[in-house]
């Protein structure tokens, strides 16, 4: 029951990884800073890591990793990356912000719960991940209220 959990578990955090994916290339393809775009091109590729890392630890727990392809979620939030693009480039990562915000309270559910060390090391490194991009967004969220160029 228990490796059922841990595998259902890491599937629901490798989806969360591939809607990542797929709201980040909206992100990059809405965001007018080149400074910017290259930064979320970097995180882009991080996340196409950490699903293939975690796809690969999904397999040695005797899971099946997901479709690459978008869940409900993942569709609403890419919409809603798409529609905040069409107004300015800080509503863009404002939006990207609200789905690095639902990804960490998602991952700090997980790391209550009691799993392998290999799957809590795995959730751990993909919240501090989360963490990190969560702040260099806000970051670029600041530079771009203070440098109107693209805001």
């Amino acid at each position: 029951m228990k490796a059922l959990r841990s595998i259902n578990q890491l599937k629901s955090l490798i989806q969360c990884e591939i809607d990542t994916f797929f709201i980040l290339t909206e992100a990059i393809h809405k965001i007018k800073d080149q400074n910017i775009q290259y930064q979320l091109t970097s995180f882009k590729q991080q996340c196409t890591e950490s699903i293939r890392g975690s796809s690969e630890l999904l397999k040695q727990l005797g899971g099946k990793p997901p479709q690459y392809d978008l869940d409900l979620k993942g569709y609403l939030m890419k919409y809603y990356v798409t529609i905040q693009g069409l107004i300015s480039d800080t509503y863009t990562l404002k939006a990207l912000r609200t789905n690095e915000l639902w990804m960490l309270h998602f991952y700090k559910k997980a790391l209550k719960l009691r799993y392998s060390q290999d799957l809590l090391a795995e959730i751990q490194m993909l919240y501090n991940r989360n963490q990190e991009y969560t702040h260099e967004i806000n970051t670029y969220i600041q530079q771009l209220q203070e440098n109107p160029k693209y805001s």
